[in-house]
């Protein structure tokens, strides 16, 4: 078998002989670098899961299970080595300066792969740092070590230390992992790299160099260490990895298939962030100048921001941009808002006690409530708002169970809670008016209609001097109004059989962004009030996507992704 002629049937039967499930199996080595030789074996590189109790029982990674499986010798007429790691070794692995499992995970040569597998390539550049250059720069040295010691000088040692270098001063420049020489040439333009790998191609009896030639390629060495060096001190890759809280989910998510839950592909997906990075930092921006500060003359960025309530933590204007990106908003800073909001400021919003000797009294607008403990008080939007998003990534999550009973189950508790805020809402603006005394015609029939379109054009009447007619034409009222028809059948059994299409709740899904979230803002605006916090976290809520699954019975289905709209 021509080594450059990868034959992934006969790997593949390697592969689902490992004794455990794997989250993927890549081609790494000489064929992953560009140079592999007719008599190059095939370096196998990938993740497993380990059984439950070998994770947790005594006899787990630490007292004799496998955190690590070697297999290597020559089968099936192929000569490989293949390693594999638990998937948590793996994933400390990628939060420590190793560039060797980065390249791993992003090996274009794949021999087996997984949704998880795509999961964690998208993680991996969370992972990514500058001091991934201290790697490159070790890895570089060693290899030049081995390189110096053999007489004659052969080539394959050469081309590994280029390799490495070239790899690292790409990583800092762009960010981004390429581990083959030939594609790293096509920048760097080193003229000799071509010729080198052509004679290490060529076999062993070309494979060796002129010990006179070890000077010149000495000093190249010295000059691409130098320049790794200067491309880390001019990186704008960040100090830290920022992929662990990621990493960490999607380890806790596996652990049920150590307990031998069913492998299988979920249908629907979440995003991960609410909000782009450029619409993250417009947040911020908004709220720092809500608060009342004004950009400095060296630019936003230069932003700190202390917090003083508890401990004092600091935080720079980009972290602050990264937890707008994961929530929508910054909940310190839009919560000292709302407490002020003329409407949704009244009192605390929420409190718990698990004291069970204690009662709990909360008010609002005149309506005491006392409540024993152990107990929960909180405004109900708040309260709401967390159970959409809860319910929107229990319905994703659990659409790996090819029932769908789950997902059902969590999309119906969506659809309640999604017309349940806008109650709320209205009722909010309700009860403090009542309590204020206020009163019109308008509003005592406010009190009393049942109906959405009643109370939304009523309310309207009473909150607004505007028309509430282009209102009620916008997108935003029609995808409630999609929203609310959903909730009504399920309300209703209008039909005695509940059918259900996985296409359908992917929509529906997103349809709380404007549905509800665009809504509420809608009604804020014409009621001449700022936004609010559980408004900004809907309106951003994380796109779901829907994955079309062509199943195959050797487990590599194909997954097309269909972007959330």
């Amino acid at each position: 078998m021509n080594a450059q002629i990868i034959d992934y049937d006969k790997l593949r039967k390697q592969v689902d002989a490992h004794p455990y499930p794997l989250l993927f199996a890549t081609i790494s080595g000489a064929h992953l670098y560009g140079f592999p030789s007719a008599d190059s074996d095939f370096d196998l590189r990938g993740v497993h899961l380990l059984p439950l109790e070998q994770v947790v029982g005594l006899d787990g990674p630490d007292g004799g299970g496998e955190e690590t499986v070697e297999k290597e010798g020559i089968h099936d007429g192929i000569e490989m080595d293949l390693v594999t790691h638990d998937a948590k070794k793996f994933f400390g692995l990628m939060l420590k300066k190793n560039g060797y499992v980065l390249e791993q995970l992003l090996s274009p040569l794949v021999v087996h792969t997984t949704p998880e597998h795509d999961e964690l390539k998208a993680i991996a550049k969370d992972c990514i740092t500058r001091h991934h250059a201290h790697h490159y720069l070790g890895f570089a040295a060693r290899q030049w070590q081995l390189f110096r010691k053999e007489d004659p000088p052969r080539v394959k040692p050469l081309l590994y230390v280029y390799r490495v270098l070239l790899t690292g001063i790409h990583l800092m420049r762009t960010g981004e992992v390429e581990a083959n020489l030939l594609t790293l040439n096509e920048t760097a333009k080193l003229p000799y790299i071509d010729e080198l790998v052509e004679r290490k191609l060529a076999g062993p009896e070309k494979g060796w160099l002129d010990s006179a030639d070890v000077e010149f390629y000495q000093r190249e060495f010295e000059r691409l260490v130098a320049e790794l060096e200067t491309v880390m001190a001019e990186s704008t890759l960040p100090e830290q990895a920022s992929g662990k809280d990621a990493l960490n989910d999607l380890l806790v998510r596996l652990s049920k298939y150590r307990s031998g839950t069913p492998w299988n592909p979920p249908f629907l997906t979440l995003n991960k962030y609410h909000l782009s990075k450029f619409n993250a930092r417009k947040e911020v921006i908004r709220l720092l100048t809500a608060t009342g500060n004004t950009e400095p003359s060296s630019g936003w960025k230069s932003v700190q921001v202390n917090w003083k309530d508890t401990d004092t933590i600091v935080q720079s204007f980009e972290e602050l941009v990264q937890e707008a990106r994961l929530n929508g908003t910054i909940p310190r800073i839009q919560d000292h808002l709302d407490k002020i909001d003329s409407v949704f400021g009244h009192g605390i919003s929420y409190s718990s006690t698990p004291n069970f000797q204690l009662k709990q009294k909360s008010s609002f607008a005149g309506r005491e409530h006392e409540v024993q403990g152990p107990c929960r008080s909180a405004f109900s939007e708040r309260d709401l708002v967390e159970d959409i998003l809860y319910y929107r990534i229990k319905a994703c999550e659990l659409s790996c169970h090819y029932d769908f009973q789950p997902t059902c189950r969590y999309y119906r508790a969506y659809l309640f809670a999604c017309l349940s805020i806008v109650d709320a809402f209205i009722n909010r603006h309700i009860l403090l008016a009542e309590y204020e005394g206020f009163s019109t015609p308008e509003f005592e029939e406010l009190k009393s209609a049942t109906k959405t379109e009643d109370r939304i054009r009523l309310w309207f009447a009473v909150c607004s001097s505007k028309n509430p007619q282009k209102f009620f034409k916008s997108k935003e009222w029609c995808h409630f109004q999609e929203l609310r028809t959903k909730r009504n059948e399920v309300t209703h059994a209008v039909e005695p059989i509940g059918a259900y299409s996985l296409r359908d709740i992917h929509l529906y899904l997103n349809k709380v962004r404007t549905g509800v979230g665009g809504l509420l803002l809608l009604m804020r605006n014409a009621h001449e009030k700022p936004t609010l916090g559980f408004i900004e976290r809907l309106r951003s809520a994380p796109l779901v996507d829907f994955r079309q699954i062509r199943f195959r019975a050797d487990g590599l289905h194909h997954i097309k992704e269909i972007k959330g709209s």
